[in-house]
């Protein structure tokens, strides 16, 4: 954002803005960006208002430069370009990309206020998030550094902003939606520099506007200019408690509990509402996230601000993204699912929480629903190891029927836990922690292979499974000769998986004393002797005699030699005996 750095200093009280212009586009953008289309980068992308409806109610700047406009329907926009990329508004993600906006703003204050106008005739609809700034402009020392601080967690959104900063979240509101997009519009003077702003940028319900505009008001300075009992008689006291809201210039601002000018009346499709049997903008958990209004009503932030009035995360996380066509393959569920889970990282943020599981649904269009449960060992909220876990879990995926919408939710929040990794441990940094790499086998192999059952509380591990064996293994020396009884496996102990690299005292055999033996032994098998070079050995191996049960009498020399390939092997020869022909034959027992 160009401007950013350059808005000013503190103020005794601040409120900082964040408006989205274009809600329903933008609010798409993930599905573009995921659509399979080698000319993606072609495509001219309108919004329709329904999947049934051929009205145009956003275009993006591409579509714009081709002449298309929201005045078009979708086979006029046809007959302008073949290359046209169609997607049905979804109130569901513009709600979410809303509560994503609140969450980055809810790590800078607790004062969050949110809301979203109703689409205009012409398609134009926008959303915003106001937060008090005061307090954060002391803690970074400035507005360059609290913006420099905000900006990364911005452009993780990929989202194009308005900014404005005012005395109050009204005013804030106003300078933002004023504001061109990328920039930010501070308040140098108030109520003074609200005067040349146009009152299409106002919370002004837009009937008030039009009447307005047909007395020749067109902006605050000429609206302010009016008589209070006129502007109370011609348009009703919520227009002017608006106006005398809109102007203060000290305190923490000012919220209505019916949150109507607020723009926090209700969500659609399925998004929280204001419960008032609850209490002045409680939050009703039961119905899903923050409050959002579809309304532009003045006069609604005239009561005092109380602390139930801010936006606060919900209990349970939940998404859905709807393609708007079918993905035939599983790459072209990275995109959308990255973003998904930026939304979740950004979530657990806000709450100061993790997650131990988390649970992916891809629907289709005839068949059932694809359910993936994706399980950590131990809480976390990093994004780049909840996706590497969901791309090993999508690795032994195979489609049923391509994929229509994806959907992500957590059902249980945990406290987050700080790791602090060990500062002079030589392979801290080098190497995977034996939990994450568990993880990874858990979610490639399935949890009938490898499960962790509560570790931190039992500390053990448990072996569960069709035939009752664990995927994860520990291999032990034993007191044998003959390689193929030389070590055992064993499940992965409590103490092996919480000891430390090089504590672990179930050593039965130096291994250094030891010549060289192949981690990977197969059953023997005939090599050529022209495929391979000896690099060491004879090491000569005669035991068992005794031990007719098992392998039986074991003559062999073994040798360490290497393939034309590179590959290093391990072979040997019988050694002749009265059962054993004559022969040089030469056998494959190992890889190194």
């Amino acid at each position: 954002m160009a401007d950013l750095a350059a808005a000013g200093e503190s103020a005794r009280s601040a409120w900082l803005c964040l408006c989205i212009p274009e809600l329903a586009l933008q609010a798409l953008r993930p599905q573009m960006l995921a659509a399979p289309n080698s000319d993606q980068a072609d495509l001219a992308w309108v919004v329709l208002r329904k999947v049934d409806s051929s009205q145009i109610i956003a275009v993006d700047s591409h579509a714009a430069a081709l002449g298309i406009s929201c005045n078009h329907s979708l086979a006029q926009a046809r007959a302008i370009t073949p290359k046209l990329g169609v997607l049905v508004r979804q109130a569901m993600r513009e709600d979410a990309l809303l509560e994503d906006l609140a969450c980055v703003a809810y790590q800078f204050s607790h004062q969050v206020l949110l809301g979203k106008n109703s689409l205009d005739n012409d398609g134009a609809g926008n959303a915003w998030v106001s937060f008090e700034i005061a307090a954060s402009l002391k803690l970074f020392a400035g507005l360059a550094a609290l913006l420099d601080a905000l900006k990364p967690l911005l452009a993780a959104l990929m989202l194009r902003l308005q900014l404005g900063i005012a005395p109050n979240p009204e005013g804030a509101r106003v300078l933002a939606q004023s504001a061109a997009v990328g920039h930010v519009r501070r308040a140098h003077q108030w109520p003074q520099s609200l005067n040349r702003i146009a009152l299409i940028h106002s919370a002004l319900a837009p009937d008030t506007t039009s009447a307005l505009a047909s007395m020749g008001v067109h902006d605050f300075e000429a609206l302010l200019a009016l008589p209070t009992s006129g502007l109370r008689k011609r348009f009703g006291a919520d227009c002017v408690t608006y106006l005398t809201a809109l102007q203060q210039s000290g305190g923490s601002g000012t919220v209505d509990k019916s949150r109507r000018a607020g723009d926090t009346a209700g969500m659609s499709r399925g998004s929280g509402t204001v419960d008032k049997s609850r209490g002045s903008g409680t939050v009703d958990k039961s119905r899903g996230s923050g409050t959002v209004d579809k309304s532009r009503r003045a006069g609604d932030t005239t009561n005092k601000a109380q602390s139930g009035n801010y936006w606060r995360p919900p209990q349970r996380f939940q998404r859905q993204l709807d393609f708007g066509f079918s993905a035939e393959s599983v790459a072209l569920l990275a995109f959308p699912i990255k973003r998904l889970l930026r939304e979740l990282a950004l979530y657990l943020q806000a709450c100061d929480a993790a997650v131990q599981e988390i649970t992916l649904t891809l629907a289709h269009q005839s068949k059932p629903a694809t359910l993936l449960v994706v399980n950590m060992l131990s809480v976390t909220r990093d994004a780049l190891i909840l996706a590497s876990l969901v791309s090993t879990k999508l690795e032994s995926l195979r489609l049923v029927e391509g994929v229509i919408g994806i959907s992500l939710s957590v059902q249980k929040l945990q406290a987050s836990t700080a790791h602090t990794p060990d500062l002079f441990s030589a392979t801290a940094a080098a190497s995977l922690p034996l939990p994450r790499l568990l993880e990874r086998l858990q979610n490639k192999l399935g949890t009938n292979k490898v499960s962790i059952d509560s570790l931190a509380k039992t500390n053990k591990v448990n072996q569960v499974g069709d035939d009752d064996a664990t995927a994860v293994q520990t291999l032990h020396w034993q007191h044998e000769h003959r390689p193929e009884l030389a070590s055992r496996s064993q499940p992965l102990s409590a103490q092996q998986f919480l000891a430390k690299p090089g504590k672990s005292k179930d050593v039965l055999i130096d291994s250094q004393a030891m010549p060289p033996r192949p981690i990977w032994l197969i059953t023997p098998e005939a090599i050529a002797a022209d495929t391979f070079a000896i690099l060491s050995g004879p090491e000569r191996i005669e035991s068992g005699w005794w031990d007719s049960a098992h392998l039986g009498d074991v003559r062999r020399d073994y040798y360490v030699a290497q393939l034309h390939s590179g590959t290093r092997i391990w072979i040997y020869q019988q050694r002749p005996n009265s059962k054993v022909a004559a022969a040089i034959v030469w056998y494959l027992h190992g890889y190194f």
